[in-house]
């Protein structure tokens, strides 16, 4: 940081020029690929919009590194970096620097760092839209090539510590995913239904429109999580919350849930269930819960799960005391995986800060 001030003051102390990106770099589309051509696994990646690559190809048609704009959809406007060749299809745009003024790396940065303003700019009602003709308006920073690279020095260390950290916690999810399998599918434990061993409440819920709810304390749970805070609440203690209806399923077919403890107020589109047995834990269910499929009860459109269906789910209860033998070791894992995320969310927080401070520059006058 000191180095960066001190080549700002000294090459740039009057400010830097601000230029349109169309002046920096080229911004163009790509071509479309048929669905049918793409698959799971290739030599370069499909960016067709999307935080994602959509596939893989065995051709490419744009080299990297590049920096590349999301154009439709909800994603509009999210800005990545693909470091090699790729395929880039009609709906994302490919910004490639064409003048000796713009290090590519510190474009992305500050593109990166521009994100939400990006995404501003998308339009339409159905399905959003960022236009070129906004994009290549955007005024970016041109600093002297020797800042310029400095600046990207400094972000790439930390992006280089968020994909470490990344790594770390995808690492210790495929690690607890493992000891789930192996400890929550005993072919040896009893079968039994899930309204057998839980009590649900959901006779209780109160759904409150988001106009009428006083803000307070005491967190507002719907399918998704929390939706906001409240000043009352209905329930207190530790409940499993399951996506009633809209979320209801994740991608592996698991049933959408929620730990939660303490004084809580639901809404209707999630089933509340709380602990009614001493031969079955309430923590053991949940965890037994993320690794059963209910797939096959989702019905309707919104996607539901209704409480008769929700009562028959089939899960595996061995004995209390292996229950609870179980729910130590996952519970470590849990515990470092919400560690680390933690420390992530921290890390990502202190690189946006950073890159704040150091992508902000007085504009030059010009006379």
């Amino acid at each position: 940081m000191n180095r960066i001030k001190k080549l700002i003051s000294e090459l740039c102390p009057e400010g830097v020029p601000y230029r349109p990106l169309d002046s920096l770099a080229q911004v163009n589309t790509g071509t479309q690929l048929n669905r049918a051509t793409l698959s799971m696994f290739g030599k370069y990646p499909v960016m067709n919009g999307g935080v994602s690559p959509s596939g893989f190809h065995e051709e490419f048609n744009t080299e990297g590194p590049i920096t590349v704009i999301s154009q439709g959809g909800a994603s509009a406007g999210y800005v990545t970096w693909m470091p090699g060749n790729l395929w880039v299809g009609a709906h994302c745009f490919a910004i490639a620097p064409n003048t000796g003024h713009i290090d590519g790396r510190f474009l992305y940065h500050f593109l990166k760092h521009s994100e939400y303003k990006i995404q501003s700019m998308k339009s339409g009602a159905g399905i959003p839209g960022l236009s070129r003709g906004k994009l290549i308006g955007l005024k970016c920073p041109v600093p002297p090539l020797v800042v310029q690279r400095e600046i990207a020095r400094i972000l790439d260390t930390f992006t280089e510590l968020e994909v470490a950290q990344q790594a770390e916690l995808e690492a210790r999810k495929i690690q607890s995913y493992y000891y789930k399998n192996s400890l929550l599918r005993s072919e040896s434990a009893p079968k039994v239904q899930l309204g057998e061993v839980v009590e649900v409440l959901d006779n209780l819920r109160r759904p409150v429109s988001r106009d009428k709810r006083e803000a307070g304390e005491f967190p507002y749970y719907g399918a998704n999580g929390v939706q906001g805070y409240v000043k009352d609440f209905i329930f207190d203690g530790s409940f499993i919350l399951m996506g009633e209806d809209g979320s209801v399923i994740n991608n592996d077919r698991s049933p959408i849930l929620h730990w939660v403890e303490g004084k809580i107020w639901v809404n209707n589109h999630a089933h509340i269930l709380r602990e009614k047995c001493d031969h079955a834990s309430l923590r053991y269910i949940y965890y037994a819960l993320q690794m059963t499929d209910v797939s096959r009860l989702v019905r309707g459109m919104p996607p539901k799960i209704n409480q008769a269906s929700m009562r028959g789910i089939e899960i595996a209860l061995p004995i209390l005391e292996k229950q609870l033998a179980i729910v130590r070791m996952l519970d470590t894992f849990t515990e470092l995986e919400n560690q680390i995320s933690e420390e992530l969310t921290l890390r990502c927080k202190q690189h946006e800060y950073y890159r704040s401070k150091v992508l902000t520059f007085d504009e030059m006058e010009v006379a």
